[in-house]
């Protein structure tokens, strides 16, 4: 779905967004989620594998969501696949990316409406590879947004 410029401004404007030099909220809470999840690598007593791993899958969808904003499209969804795809009409995304970060959506998928949900605790190693996805994700969506 493409809006009008008017109608960006007018969404953007109702919401604090990125439009005249106003910073997106959708990166600022990426960055409030990405802090806190490299936070959270310190409070393993309290932040177990599953709750880090929502934090960065909620600041890469941020990420996208400031990227599609600046660009004034919507995403078809929000799992990583609908994003990538999203993107991917923009500005091609890495294939080592995108397979990152389909390899690490497995591990919860709930969306699908008529199919069981599935949702795994992510090894050590899957949690290490998703801090260095985020990076790669917030790199890309951060070079998306320049005009």
């Amino acid at each position: 779905m493409t809006l009008s410029r008017e109608h960006w401004a007018f969404l953007l404007a109702a919401l604090g967004g990125h439009f005249m030099g106003i910073p997106s909220v959708f990166w600022k809470e990426g960055e409030a989620y990405h802090r806190t999840a490299i936070g959270a690598q310190r409070r393993r007593q309290v932040f177990n594998a599953e709750i880090i791993y929502n934090l960065l899958a909620m600041a890469i969808e941020k990420y996208f969501m400031a990227f599609f904003e600046a660009n004034h499209v919507m995403p078809d969804n929000h799992t990583f696949t609908d994003l990538i795809n999203s993107a991917n009409r923009l500005r091609p995304l890495d294939a080592v990316l995108v397979a990152d970060l389909k390899s690490l959506e497995i591990l919860q998928d709930i969306c699908p409406l008529y199919q069981d949900t599935q949702r795994r605790s992510p090894t050590e190693e899957q949690l290490n590879r998703m801090y260095d996805v985020i990076e790669r994700v917030a790199a890309y969506c951060r070079l998306g947004m320049i005009k």
